[in-house]
C-alpha cells in the first residue's frame, strides 16, 4: 500500500462529555525501500512530515512459522542494518512522537484459503501460545525502543459482490439455498473469544511500561468473524479503521467503483461503506471508546 500520511481525529467519548483531540498517524512500510527509482522510499523521506505526526506505525513484523513468536520480517534490514533503531531514534528529534511496530499486514503469509493465515489462528488457541507471542512482542518492542504494538491481521478477506443479471442473481440465490453459506472457519466463535483474550493479555503485559496496543482493520476484512468491538475496546488504545479502497483494481479487475462510499450502494454488499463500518465498531459512550478513521 506504500507509505502514506493520514490526518485523523481521535474521539474520546466518556460517560458525561466528549473530548476531541487531533491525532496524526504516519504509516511507514519498510519494504518501500526495495522499490526502484523515484518510487523508492527511505526514512529520510518521512522526516518532512514528522513535525505533524503524533504517531508513526512501522510495518511490518512477522510471526515465526515454527515458534509462533513475533520476529522481524526482514532480519537483515530491520535488525542488522539497524532500521528499527533508526526509526525509533527519530523520537530524539521529535520527542512527542510515538512509534509503534505493526505485526501482520499479510507480508509474512503464503498459500491460499485456510492455510494462508493458519499460524495467526494457531497463536490464539492456547494460553501458552498467546504468552509466547506476547512475551516475544514485549521483548522486541522494549529492545528497540518502540512505544507499542499494532496488530494488522488482514483476514478473512471479503469477496467483492459481483453485479449479476436477473438470471445470474436468481441462480446464485438457488445455489446458496442448496449449499448454504460457505464456512470461513469452523472454530470462528472460539477464535473470536481467544482474540479478545490475546488483546487483553497483551495490554496487561504492556500496561506497566505504558506501551500502546492498537488494532488496524482493513475494509476488505470481515470484522464480524474475529472481532468483538465491545470486548476489544476495553484493552485497545486505538481501533484504526482503514475505510478506503473497499473496491480496488486488484480485488475486482472488471468493475470500476467508488473506493470509499459513505453510504450503501445498490448491488453492493451492505457493509461495504463508511457508515456501516463505523456503526459496527462504535462502542456505547458509557464504556468509552477510541478510534481513528482513514478515508
Amino acid at each position: 500500500m506504500g507509505t502514506k500520511l493520514f490526518t485523523t481525529l481521535l474521539i474520546v467519548a466518556l460517560s458525561q462529555f466528549v473530548v476531541c483531540e487531533k491525532v496524526v498517524f504516519c504509516n511507514y512500510e519498510a519494504k518501500a525501500h526495495l522499490r526502484d527509482g523515484l518510487a523508492k522510499f527511505e526514512i529520510t523521506d518521512i522526516e518532512p512530515a514528522l513535525q505533524y505526526c503524533t504517531h508513526l506505525v512501522y510495518g511490518y513484523a512477522a510471526i515465526n512459522d515454527d515458534t509462533l513468536k513475533v520476529t522481524p520480517l526482514n532480519e537483515q534490514f530491520d535488525v542488522i542494518k539497524d532500521n528499527y533503531r533508526k526509526v525509533t531514534d527519530l523520537k530524539k528529534k521529535y520527542p512527542k512522537l510515538k512509534v509503534l511496530l505493526s505485526v501482520g499486514g499479510n507480508d509474512d503469509v503464503s498459500g491460499e484459503g485456510e492455510e494462508k493465515n493458519k499460524k495467526y489462528r494457531e497463536v490464539l488457541e492456547t494460553s501458552a501460545r498467546r504468552l509466547a507471542f506476547i512475551n516475544s512482542a514485549h521483548t522486541l518492542i522494549k529492545g528497540f525502543g518502540f512505544d507499542g504494538m499494532d496488530l494488522a491481521w488482514e483476514f478473512p478477506e471479503t469477496k467483492p459482490k459481483k453485479i449479476k443479471s436477473g438470471i445470474g442473481a436468481f441462480w446464485s440465490s438457488v445455489k446458496k439455498t442448496i449449499a448454504g453459506e460457505s464456512v470461513i472457519d469452523e472454530n470462528a466463535e472460539q477464535h473470536r473469544e481467544q482474540f479478545s483474550s490475546l488483546i487483553k493479555e497483551l495490554k496487561s503485559t504492556f500496561r506497566p511500561d505504558n506501551l500502546l496496543v492498537t488494532l488496524t482493520v482493513l475494509p476488505n476484512v470481515n470484522s464480524t468473524v474475529y472481532y468483538d468491538p465491545r470486548a476489544l475496546s476495553q484493552n485497545l488504545d486505538f481501533i484504526i479503521l482503514h475505510a478506503f479502497d473497499f473496491y480496488t483494481p486488484q480485488r475486482n479487475k472488471k468493475l470500476a467503483d467508488v473506493p470509499a462510499p459513505l453510504y450503501e450502494l445498490i448491488d453492493r454488499r451492505n457493509d461495504e461503506n463508511v457508515d456501516a463500518w463505523v456503526k459496527y465498531w462504535y462502542v456505547d459512550k458509557s464504556n468509552g471508546f477510541r478510534f481513528r478513521l482513514h478515508v
